[in-house]
């Protein structure tokens, strides 16, 4: 089975693009991303999407694209702070709750336990055995092995949906190894009622973080122009970023979840950023969006994000009042010395030297003279 896995050609060291500064710029083509999951619309009408929701796992059977740009996907690999959890030069925390926003998945109070590496306890190897008698035994298992007898299990019953965890964990939320399956999230689902109860969310995160650690590392290793296979979730990082960060303007509603809303077209508008600013993250962030409603299609997923507190929410815009703030500051100062130097530099400019006697500050007379309102301190 072929895999679709995204190629990143890039470095996303200084000291790479130090070096590659002199070459041509390579330009990822748009890739697929994903393997497997380019064909969960279709689980709505082919499979079982109660037993999905049951489980909650609702919010994946809206989603809409199976692609994302390349240079988008290798920008978000590059730019993500695994130790901070973090876009945007930390503007942007990717919290628990901002994969529940994007993918409308569980976040709940228990904690996923995959096996260990070459587990041998005798109750993780009588899990597996109990799950492999569903296939041929003597061979392993690939993602399409799995969807193939999903297929068949119309019923939605517990093999269905522990098929379907594997499957959802091997090619989305536990990023894209190959098509062969991992068995280690077997682990958690001995027994299928509790599937409900773990923190998915969290799970999708760490495991977001520790690929990223892994590229970035193989990334200072490589030569510049050299294949380095992501093989994280990075549509986690995707669909977090076109429902925080936005260029311009809004060009799609904010729904939960945001998979819901951005299809294959309307992702299209980020060439216009790139083409912009020959880079991305050019937008402002954000608030994240507060969920009022349980969703009618994943009642267990948004009934656990609470709006935050009034003091919260005050806190929130103080913070980007500020930073707005001291970049007009920052701006103005750059400006100001932009100016003094010109006229330094051109003295018989007459345009200059007319800029440089305008007035930068107002003076104090013209400040009211009357005290403030109490509402206005």
């Amino acid at each position: 089975m072929k895999e679709h896995q995204i190629t990143i050609r890039e470095s996303p060291t200084t000291r790479a693009m130090k070096r590659a500064s002199t070459s041509k710029e390579v330009q990822p083509k748009r890739q697929r991303v994903i393997n497997d999951v380019e064909r969960l619309p279709s689980l709505r009408t082919r499979m079982s999407p109660a037993a999905i929701k049951n489980i909650g796992f609702g919010g994946l059977l809206h989603l809409q694209t199976d692609t994302i740009p390349g240079q988008l996907a290798y920008w978000l690999a590059s730019s993500f702070d695994p130790y901070k959890s973090s876009l945007m030069d930390e503007h942007l925390p990717i919290q628990d709750v901002d994969i529940h926003i994007a993918l409308g998945i569980l976040i709940r109070p228990r904690v996923v336990n995959e096996a260990v590496h070459n587990d041998k306890s005798e109750e993780f190897s009588h899990q597996v055995e109990k799950w492999k008698l569903q296939y041929d035994k003597d061979k392993k298992i690939e993602s399409k092995d799995i969807l193939a007898k999903m297929k068949l299990q119309r019923d939605g019953g517990e093999d269905f949906k522990r098929n379907f965890i594997v499957y959802i964990v091997s090619t989305f939320l536990g990023g894209v190894k190959s098509s062969i399956v991992s068995l280690k999230i077997l682990k958690t689902l001995g027994n299928i009622d509790d599937i409900p109860l773990y923190n998915w969310c969290e799970f999708t995160r760490k495991k977001l973080v520790e690929n990223v650690i892994l590229w970035q590392k193989e990334e200072l290793r490589l030569e510049s122009g050299k294949k380095n296979v992501f093989k994280g979730p990075i549509m986690v990082l995707v669909y977090i970023y076109l429902d925080h960060v936005v260029f311009k303007s809004r060009t799609v509603h904010r729904t939960f979840s945001t998979v819901s809303s951005w299809s294959k077209e309307s992702i299209n508008y980020l060439k216009e950023e790139k083409k912009l600013t020959k880079t991305f993250g050019k937008g402002f962030v954000d608030c994240r969006m507060i969920i009022e409603e349980e969703n009618a299609d994943n009642k267990t997923t948004s009934s656990f994000h609470h709006e935050p507190e009034e003091n919260e929410k005050v806190k929130m815009c103080v913070e980007k009042l500020v930073l707005a703030v001291k970049k007009l500051a920052s701006s103005f100062e750059e400006f100001k010395y932009a100016v003094n130097e010109a006229i330094h530099e051109l003295p018989d400019s007459v345009a200059i030297l007319k800029m440089g006697k305008q007035k930068m500050y107002p003076s104090e007379d013209e400040y009211e003279d009357e005290e403030p309102e109490e509402n206005e301190k």
